[in-house]
């Protein structure tokens, strides 16, 4: 297995046979190949996923006809304009950077940005010490980055429709930014947060991106065919990939801990990347705060236009909690499903309610819980060392990798360096109308206990739909 402590528990159902659910527990040997090196250790009891998120001060709305103040065009080509009801920024070079005193937007304004085409891109710097607070429509064909090293609030109501959209407590130069280098190197406060309790809208292949120390999302965030990130971090950078996306890649980690010591990275609203890709991430220290990333919520990247979706929920320093809905499966006729990846260097805690799925009427796709992607294809090789330290599935929560209708099952792989604990339900079977079951793994390098209930079966196989 290449690991010497390594316990493996796999289950697997191909073409032409049949598994039924059965409970690990009750260890029902039926087609299921059981391998230990080692007696298996007994595992700590499951710990309680739900992470208590302490209150935060209400943040009051700015005045309803609260507006940017003190603009001035710093690089680039670009005019500013404002009525009580609208703040024009017009912009004639393809990039433009704009210092602001402040950034404010109220409930009965609008600013709009008109910019040459949609890969323009307008730099907003707040050069003041708030954070500022948009509650009215911020407009762009365009690109917009939003800086402020104070922090950023999206309050209800707020709306954002823009080709993409960067909101970032770390600056980044004007010589930088000019030549067409998005290094965000200069960090903000570090008690920095950017949160949305509105609605943010990209374009397709456009970039949805929240970063700072501490980031919260409780609104909703689309971005179909595109790309959405809330990272925890003190600097970063904005890149383009070779699909055509934009990614964020953190390069400062989070050194001290926030204040009321919640998450990092917090999600209770909805983010729909349909055929794209949703990133939540947190880097910190090691030890100044447990959890990084709590993933509540829905977090929803289907396959769309027959790209398959992608969801990453990761911390490194730390652990991560999952007590939401999150989705990439294949729900139109013969789409696969696509990809999550849940991963972290300390836990990776699956809560009773949580609802993880890549399943696809054209097959199912791959979840990987601890690991990576490539190891949960692969479903052999022993413990990779940069998996979680440990994971626990509680019972209630359900992760899946299912095939619907003709499709095949997928892959799911839940592995940990230490201690593995499933009390919830893995699936990956074949569709009801045909297709093979799938694949699933579930290893500890150092203890694993099951409780909970495996699923690879094939029932067309066998001529019924039980399942």
């Amino acid at each position: 297995m290449g690991q010497q402590d390594a316990a493996i528990w796999e289950t697997q159902a191909r073409a032409g046979r049949r598994h039924r659910a059965a409970s690990v527990a009750a260890a029902q040997p039926v087609g299921w190949l059981l391998r230990q090196r080692r007696d298996l250790l007994a595992s700590t009891a499951l710990g309680a996923s739900a992470v208590l998120l302490l209150a935060c001060p209400a943040v009051a709305q700015p005045a309803p006809g609260a507006r940017p103040q003190g603009g001035a065009v710093v690089a680039g080509s670009a005019s500013i304009s404002q009525t009580a009801a609208r703040t024009n920024v017009a912009q004639t070079s393809q990039r433009a950077a704009v210092d602001w005193r402040s950034f404010d937007v109220g409930s009965g304004h609008t600013v709009a940005f008109q910019q040459p085409n949609a890969s323009s891109v307008t730099l907003n710097r707040v050069t003041g010490p708030d954070p500022s607070q948009i509650a009215g429509r911020i407009q762009a064909n365009g690109q917009v980055v939003l800086v402020n090293g104070s922090g950023v609030v999206f309050h209800a109501g707020s709306q954002v429709d823009a080709q993409s959209l960067v909101v970032s407590a770390a600056n980044v130069t004007n010589r930088n930014f000019m030549a067409g280098r998005m290094v965000f190197d200069q960090p903000g406060k570090a008690d920095a947060r950017i949160s949305n309790a509105g609605t943010i809208t990209v374009g397709a292949t456009g970039l949805a991106a929240l970063v700072a120390p501490q980031v919260a999302n409780s609104g909703v965030i689309n971005a179909r065919m595109g790309r959405v990130v809330l990272a925890g971090a003190e600097a970063h950078t904005v890149d383009l990939y070779g699909d055509g996306l934009m990614s964020v890649d953190v390069t400062r980690q989070v050194t001290r801990a926030p204040n009321g010591g919640t998450a990092l990275v917090t999600n209770t609203g909805v983010i729909q990347a349909d055929g794209g890709t949703i990133q939540l991430t947190a880097r910190a220290a090691d030890g100044i705060v447990q959890n990084l990333v709590s993933a509540g919520g829905r977090l929803q990247a289907n396959t769309a236009g027959g790209k398959p979706g992608a969801i990453v929920v990761a911390g490194v320093g730390g652990s991560i909690t999952v007590e939401g809905a999150v989705r990439a499966d294949g729900i139109a006729p013969g789409a696969q499903g696509g990809t999550v990846v849940l991963a972290a260097t300390g836990t990776v805690a699956v809560g009773p309610a949580a609802r993880v799925s890549a399943n696809g009427r054209g097959g199912g796709g791959t979840v990987a819980v601890g690991t990576t992607l490539a190891r949960a294809r692969a479903q052999s090789g022993g413990v990779p060392a940069d998996s979680a330290r440990a994971v626990q599935v509680a019972a209630g929560a359900r992760i899946s990798a299912d095939g619907r209708g003709t499709g095949s099952g997928g892959q799911v792989a839940v592995l940990s360096t230490d201690n593995t604990v499933v009390a919830g339900r893995l699936s990956a079977r074949g569709g009801r109308q045909g297709g093979d079951g799938g694949q699933v793994e579930v290893s500890g390098g150092k203890g694993l206990q099951i409780t909970g209930t495996v699923d690879t079966s094939a029932s067309r196989a066998y001529g019924d739909a039980d399942h």
